[in-house]
């Protein structure tokens, strides 16, 4: 679960921050950069770009970036732009991608964010958005709702844990809870969308069940028995006047009747043969599309790869060659020449051009598709015309025989008689099966209905029982509550009871500190302080237990609010020891990045980038 940001380059900005293993400070006054770069951080993992000061939106075009998740390195170029359809630009060892930032457009089959929980192998999940009702409308549990527990802003601090304050932030908040320590599993999920989709299907039942009823009450199809007692009589009475047709004599002409079949038969034989060679070109069509298409998303590829080379690697020494994967060694070139190619570095990337030349591509590409999707509907609609023309080819065909095999010149009247009765046996058994359908429609609702019913108290049962089977999830929240104390001792935050240990809640997943709950401390300092030992406590536990969390903390604050004198000062170095006895501990899997204007000498090696007035993040 490693997520590692290892530099950052603000395009159309001087400005690039390196980054490093473990513990990371940027200091400087306020008013600096400092809260903006570390949004400008979250914004790699997937957040929103949005509500940045207008120095920021002024100069920065883009995010440019090295990252490691897991064991592998990404270059990542995201538009400094609050668009959630925005391209980012990821290039990998094997891969090139680019994908909308946080909402699915025709290019992409997923986002960036989904990209992101897909490579941190973090569960595609949809959780109801009622707990209370595991029924109601499900909603994705996205990488920013698992990013929640990796980020203490400085608006939160010393207010809420991860949110909590915040009715649709709380919602996730405790089931991204309920993910990691395993209380809400992956078979709960699946009960949780069967019993949803359940429940609807069960309404919908009941609705056309009603329908058909009030439909068929209090009108002359109202008796089933009935209309089944007349359709047993009308088939009887039409088999028996055919079997009497085909016995007389022979036919000694053709009816005008069965020419005017006949011609229907060429005619529809004609446009049969038109259909099926329509329904061949518009395949022939769609596969020359779909052969443009690839040719098309192999090219967006290449300028992808051109787009986050130009505007990125080129920073980074090559240590093996980027077209063949040969070992590329440093002694090859200079100062003044490349060690790749050889030559004099002349750069001319135009990456607006590349861009531009990108979004026509992919402009295409979306025309492609339609064009694509447009004559595979064309194929479908042709195909459903030639199957109904081959029904009624068929009950032509009847037609004709009967009419051939029972016409007699001699008889036409007599003819035309029984034929109209004939017809009117027809019209009224087809009329009564349609009213029959109708009962056999109710059947099968009621019979679907009942087979939901049962499964929905099935699932309910399933879920009741679930719910209770909490043991090995106990055992971990048992853990996160000893390193939570544990953290808080070593914070030396005042005890309230020496009887009461620190413990989480298990409604709410928030922490009780010897006795009060989180709500109810009413010092801003002791609340930084809190959250800074819980957040941690999360951390260790993850890594402890192997627990899918992000090992990733980004910290805004760490002394908002905590005095700087006597017992406060006190615990501000204990906690800046705290974070650098975790950084050498585990700085190799934990990355902590933290933003604050009063750094202690002993956190001073740990600094990566000083602000001033002078030198701000972004020069006014």
């Amino acid at each position: 679960m490693r997520a590692r940001i290892e530099s950052l380059r603000l395009v159309g900005t001087q400005r690039a921050v390196k980054f490093e293993p473990g513990l990371n400070i940027i200091t400087g006054p306020i008013s600096s950069g400092k809260t903006t770069l570390l949004r400008l951080c979250q914004g790699l993992f997937g957040s929103s770009l949005s509500n940045f000061p207008p120095e920021a939106r002024e100069h920065i075009d883009a995010l440019a970036a090295e990252i490691l998740l897991g064991e592998s390195r990404y270059s990542i170029v995201r538009p400094f732009v609050s668009t959630l359809t925005a391209k980012v630009d990821i290039a990998g060892r094997d891969i090139a991608l680019r994908l909308p930032a946080l909402q699915l457009d025709a290019s992409a089959k997923l986002t960036y964010g989904q990209w992101l929980l897909d490579v941190l192998d973090l569960p595609h999940i949809r959780v109801p958005t009622a707990p209370s009702r595991p029924e109601s409308e499900p909603s994705p549990l996205s990488i920013n709702d698992f990013f929640l527990y990796c980020v203490l802003s400085q608006d939160e601090i010393d207010k809420s844990v991860f949110g909590h304050h915040d009715s649709f932030k709380n919602i996730k908040r405790k089931y991204v809870f309920e993910v990691l320590y395993g209380i809400y599993r992956p078979e709960i999920f699946q009960l949780q969308e069967r019993l949803h989709y359940v429940t609807l299907q069960l309404t919908a039942f009941v609705s056309q069940a009603a329908t058909l009823e009030n439909f068929l009450s209090d009108t002359p199809w109202g008796n089933r028995a009935a209309l089944a007692q007349q359709l047993t009589a009308a088939e009887r009475e039409l088999a028996e006047r055919e079997d009497e047709e085909l016995t007389k004599v022979a036919v000694d002409t053709v009816s005008a009747r069965a020419r005017d079949l006949r011609e229907h038969i060429v005619n529809l034989e004609s446009l049969l043969g038109q259909g099926r060679e329509a329904v061949v070109r518009e395949q022939e069509s769609i596969e020359q599309l779909q052969r443009l298409a690839r040719q098309l998303e192999s090219q967006s590829r290449r300028l992808t790869r051109a787009i986050v080379a130009g505007e990125y690697l080129t920073d980074f020494e090559f240590v093996v060659c980027p077209r063949c994967g040969t070992s590329v060694k440093s002694e090859r070139g200079s100062d003044e020449k490349c060690m790749l190619c050889l030559q004099t570095p002349t750069p001319q990337t135009n990456r607006a051009a590349l861009i531009a030349e990108q979004d026509r591509l992919e402009a295409q590409l979306a025309e492609t598709k339609g064009l694509i999707a447009e004559h595979e509907d064309g194929r479908h609609r042709r195909a459903k015309t030639i199957e109904d023309m081959e029904t009624q080819r068929a009950a032509f065909g009847r037609e004709l025989n009967f009419e051939t095999q029972s016409y007699v010149s001699d008889h036409a009247a007599s003819i035309a008689e029984r034929a109209t009765r004939r017809a009117s046996l027809i019209e009224t058994i087809r009329r009564l099966k349609d009213y029959l359908r109708l009962y056999e429609k109710l059947d099968q609702l009621s019979s679907g209905r009942r087979a939901l019913e049962s499964e929905r108290d099935n699932i309910q049962a399933r879920l009741a029982a679930a719910s209770s089977e909490r043991t090995e999830a106990e055992e971990r929240i048992r853990h996160l509550e000893h390193r939570f104390g544990e953290i808080l001792e070593r914070l030396e935050v005042p005890r309230f009871s020496r009887d009461l240990d620190a413990t989480i809640d298990r409604r709410t997943y928030l922490p009780i500190v010897y006795g009060r709950a989180f709500d109810s401390l009413s010092s801003l300092g002791l609340t930084v302080l809190v959250n800074v030992a819980y957040t941690l406590a999360h951390q260790r536990t993850s890594m402890e237990l192997g627990l899918k969390l992000p090992n990733i903390l980004l910290i805004d604050g760490l002394t908002s609010n905590v005095g700087h004198e006597g017992f406060d000062l006190q615990r501000i170095h204990k906690a800046f020891d705290y974070l650098i006895e975790v950084s050498k501990k585990f700085g190799d899997k934990l990355q902590i990045i933290v933003a604050d204007g009063n750094i202690p000498p002993e956190a001073r090696p740990f600094v990566r980038l000083r602000l001033s007035e002078k030198d701000r993040l972004i020069p006014l």
